[in-house]
């Protein structure tokens, strides 16, 4: 993973790990690490709008979300 922060349309426009899956079949996307994906995750958040997604286990970053702008639009 770079730096890069994900937006709602990076996230609706990605799909699942497996090469074969459209998406079409289940209405969610799950974040996980390609490292240990059954690990689960660590989610920090720090009032900045951005939700930083980490490994469980070896806390290898997984993704930057934005979830909000400051201030509001």
């Amino acid at each position: 993973m770079n730096d890069k922060v994900l937006t709602r349309v990076d996230l609706d426009a990605a799909g699942c790990s497996s090469p074969s899956c459209s998406h079409a079949d289940h209405p969610a996307l799950f974040v996980h690490g390609r490292c240990h994906p059954s690990a689960g995750t660590r989610i920090e958040y720090r009032r900045d709008g951005i939700l930083r997604v980490r490994c469980r286990k070896c806390e290898a970053p997984i993704a930057n979300i934005l979830v909000a702008t400051f201030p509001p639009s």
